[in-house]
């Protein structure tokens, strides 16, 4: 079986930089989080036989499924005086941890602004593009309005600026979607990706780069937080329609050392932006001309003064950045 996964995964590593999308995120990935784990990805050196040896396998396994490391969670029809017995006896049989696992570190995410470009002969250029940001999942309500604003922004489907931009006024690609990731412990990122034709690349960035200074220039319309506040809201009861999502829910917070009533700080932080929270939350935080751009794409097509016109161009190599 080990050998059978192994083949599967030396195949897909071979195969990375045929897909266009894949190579894009692959490599912005690298570009922005070097040699720590959120950038890593698995090659060929990773997967010697020696590596994935039943020995070295359960030695990784014991290191990180053993008491210590656990998070158990019951739902269903019972009761605890019923189950107590028996999670004690299935927990006093797992091992407890040798070793306390390490902290995470926390990544150092590389601020270098530019353009910085794949060459690749495809006919749908890929672009990637953004910068860190300082803010942290909390309760804290520049977070709710960050996620609203995401949400509006490029997050939120067709009735999101960045795709009604791209797609409906400018025809420029099928798809166009804003990032935002908020982690727990350590900076996120702020940003947007697309595919379109070579040709449209350059006026494809701009006018993603224009659609982000407009929500720093002036606030959204209230009806643009009221679309994108209700969909979360009429949204979030499917996020727990049985016992077992509720659970999964639950423990998540525990895990990620969040307050046990998240759910209900959640829902009501969400209900609570504003316009002009929103706005403020761009203003405090977005900053287009800080942008990382990433293209996978042809430059001679895309037109290479007019790739100039953005700024410099890094040239980077498949699976080395320079």
């Amino acid at each position: 079986e080990v050998e059978v996964w192994r083949g599967r995964q030396i195949e897909s590593v071979l195969r990375r930089t045929d897909d266009p999308v894949r190579l894009a995120y692959s490599e912005f990935n690298r570009l922005l989080y070097g040699d720590h784990s959120i950038g890593w990805e698995m090659n060929e050196a990773d997967l010697e036989p020696r590596d994935l040896s039943r020995e070295k396998l359960l030695e990784v396994h014991s290191r990180i499924v053993c008491r210590d490391n656990l998070i158990l969670g019951l739902a269903g029809d019972v009761n605890w005086s019923e189950v107590e017995p028996l999670v004690e006896e299935l927990v006093d049989r797992i091992k407890p941890c040798s070793v306390a696992l390490p902290e995470s570190p926390i990544p150092t995410i590389r601020d270098e602004p530019g353009i910085y470009l794949i060459e690749k002969n495809v006919d749908q250029s890929v672009i990637v593009m953004a910068h860190a940001t300082d803010l942290n999942l909390s309760d804290d309500p520049n977070y709710f309005s960050a996620t609203i604003g995401n949400s509006i922004l490029g997050g939120g489907g067709f009735s999101s600026r960045i795709l009604s931009r791209i797609r409906t006024e400018e025809g420029f690609a099928y798809s166009a979607a804003s990032l935002w990731t908020i982690p727990r412990r350590y900076p996120g990122l702020l940003g947007a990706v697309t595919s379109t034709s070579p040709e449209n690349a350059v006026p494809a960035i701009k006018a993603i780069l224009e659609t982000m200074q407009g929500l720093i220039d002036s606030p959204p319309q209230s009806s643009e937080v009221t679309t994108a506040v209700d969909a979360v809201v009429n949204g979030f009861v499917f996020n727990f329609e049985t016992s077992s999502q509720i659970l999964s829910r639950l423990m998540f917070y525990l895990s990620t050392d969040l307050p046990r009533d998240w759910l209900e700080r959640y829902l009501a932080g969400v209900q609570g932006v504003s316009a002009s929270s929103v706005h403020r939350a761009f203003s405090e935080h977005m900053q287009p001309e800080e942008m990382m751009v990433l293209i996978v794409g042809d430059s001679e097509r895309m037109g290479q003064e007019l790739l100039a016109t953005l700024g410099p161009v890094i040239i980077m190599r498949e699976g080395e950045f320079h």
